[in-house]
Formats: C-alpha cells, sequence, structure tokens
C-alpha cells in the first residue's frame, strides 16, 4: 500500500463552507469527475477505473463494535461503499472527460479499447459508464434537447456526435 489516500471536499458556494469530507477508498489519481443522479452521486475517473460515490449517506457512518468473541467489528451501509469498475481512459483524457446525459444516470466517456472493461460494484449503482470507444477526448458534453455528443481533443477540434444509448449489462 501507498499510505495515499483519495478524499473529496464539498463545499457550499453560498455561504464558502465546507459541508462534508467523502473517502473514495481509492489511491488513484483522479482525473475526471461530475456530479450525477441529481446530485446524489459523484462519479470519478482515473486511467483505469471508473467510481461511484454515493453523497450524503443518511446513516451516521461506519459503527464499531465488539462481537460475542470479543473482536472488534465495524457495520457500515452497503451504500457507503464507493462502487467501481475497470476502465481504459483514453489517453488525451483531461478534466472533463465525463459527461452525464439529461436523466442523470449514464456517464460517458472516452475509453480505448483494452479488454479490461468490467468489474467488481460494491455497492447499488445510481449511474451507467457509457464507453465511447474510438473518440479519443480531452473533453465531453451533452446537449440534453438533442442529445447530441460534444467532443474536442487537445488541438481544439470539436466534433459532433449522436450519443449512443448503453445496452443493459
Amino acid at each position: 500500500s501507498s499510505g495515499r489516500a483519495t478524499i473529496v471536499s464539498l463545499w457550499d458556494l453560498d455561504s464558502v463552507k465546507e459541508i462534508s469530507r467523502e473517502p473514495l477508498q481509492t489511491d488513484r489519481r483522479i482525473t475526471a469527475a461530475t456530479f450525477a443522479a441529481g446530485g446524489r452521486a459523484l462519479v470519478v475517473a482515473s486511467a483505469d477505473w471508473l467510481g461511484e460515490k454515493v453523497l450524503f449517506s443518511k446513516s451516521n457512518g461506519a459503527a464499531m463494535h465488539e462481537d460475542e468473541e470479543g473482536k472488534m467489528r465495524i457495520t457500515f451501509r452497503f451504500d457507503e461503499i464507493v462502487s467501481g469498475e475497470t476502465i481504459c481512459l483514453a489517453d488525451q483524457s483531461g478534466p472533463q472527460a465525463l459527461a452525464v446525459d439529461s436523466s442523470g444516470s449514464i456517464v460517458y466517456f472516452p475509453e480505448k479499447r483494452c479488454g479490461s472493461h468490467g468489474g467488481l460494484t460494491g455497492a447499488r449503482r445510481r449511474v451507467r459508464g457509457a464507453p465511447l470507444y474510438s473518440i479519443d477526448a480531452y473533453a465531453l458534453a451533452i446537449d440534453p434537447a438533442s442529445g447530441n455528443l460534444w467532443a474536442t481533443d487537445r488541438s481544439g477540434t470539436l466534433t459532433l456526435y449522436r450519443a449512443p444509448r448503453p445496452e443493459s449489462r
């Protein structure tokens, strides 16, 4: 273990006060992030991982207790676990490489083919990942009215795509 951890600080922009810190349960370098599911989920990406963290959980966090044998145990809600899947983010992806559709439940991201897609889901998912193969985009944006997906590369070339609807997994 590297001893590193990734924690996201969430701020109220009106009062300029920190409202919570959310552990992402990874030591990966996060390169892109966006809110999804009506602001109830934070979706983050690293070069090889797409993670989803449920925000503002109703529980009071993990609870430590002693079992009948005197061993310490920890109890937490299943939705407090970060869900993740293995991906291969496109090489030229930037901090705005994730785009959320108008429903808030699909996150598009540029992905290169590498054969490692799929993975372990730690908790109930609110958001589904939709990889866009062969698009080496630095940034993505979706027009909610038309469903069009705009992609730009590092040189500034802007390309318009029709956003595909991902298949059910």
